[in-house]
């Protein structure tokens, strides 16, 4: 416990000034993909894809076509990726900084295809699609490589605003586990922001926050 507490102090030191908070997201992302490495695929993402799925399909919440936005893609772009795996779409990869770990992003792919069709039960066309893009991570040397295959866009903002994006620009705008990192003051302006950005004549906001 104080061992954990003297860890979470000196991260919070390291993140309080601008020079020290770029020292403290390049160390945390050398090491966090070390630890990704070595661990792989965390239990909770299997189920949590599986979830997203289920809510997708019984909503009809993404149909082939659309152009979607997730919110804080992170790490390893799981959810944007899990959606593209089943769905021809584009994806806006938007986030405030570059913490991207490819050879985490490869393994953890690599592991969602050794389980998918056991843990998702797939229709054979399903899972010979999503298993010919899964090809395509594993033998990327990049995620340009990847992005281009896909569709995606990857755009970052240090400020974290949404408003470079024209009005009606995406079908579904989605975000996990972002929401909560939010200052309060900038949430009014964001929210009205999400509500530019979607197709008015077809609201579908995928809220997994």
């Amino acid at each position: 416990m104080i061992r954990y507490v003297g860890a979470a102090a000196t991260l919070k030191l390291f993140s309080m000034s601008p020079e020290t908070k770029w020292a403290y997201r390049q160390f945390g992302n050398i090491f966090g993909q070390r630890i990704r490495l070595k661990h792989g695929l965390e239990k909770w993402r299997l189920p949590a894809a599986k979830k997203a799925l289920d809510i997708i399909e019984r909503h009809h919440v993404v149909r082939d076509g659309d152009r979607l936005l997730e919110i804080g893609t992170g790490w390893v772009h799981w959810e944007a990726t899990v959606i593209r795996l089943f769905y021809d779409v584009e994806i806006t990869l938007f986030d405030t900084w570059d913490n991207r770990q490819l050879e985490a992003y490869k393994r953890y792919f690599r592991q969602f295809g050794e389980a998918m069709d056991k843990e998702l039960a797939l229709e054979a066309v399903r899972s010979n699609r999503a298993h010919r893009l899964l090809e395509i991570i594993a033998r990327a040397n990049s995620f340009e490589e990847i992005y281009t295959a896909f569709g995606f866009r990857y755009v970052l903002d240090s400020n974290g605003t949404l408003k470079q994006f024209e009005d009606e620009a995406f079908s579904v705008i989605f975000s996990i586990c972002v929401f909560e990192h939010l200052h309060k003051a900038i949430l009014p302006e964001f929210i009205r922001n999400i509500h530019r950005l979607l197709k008015q004549e077809d609201i579908r906001f995928m809220g997994l926050i």
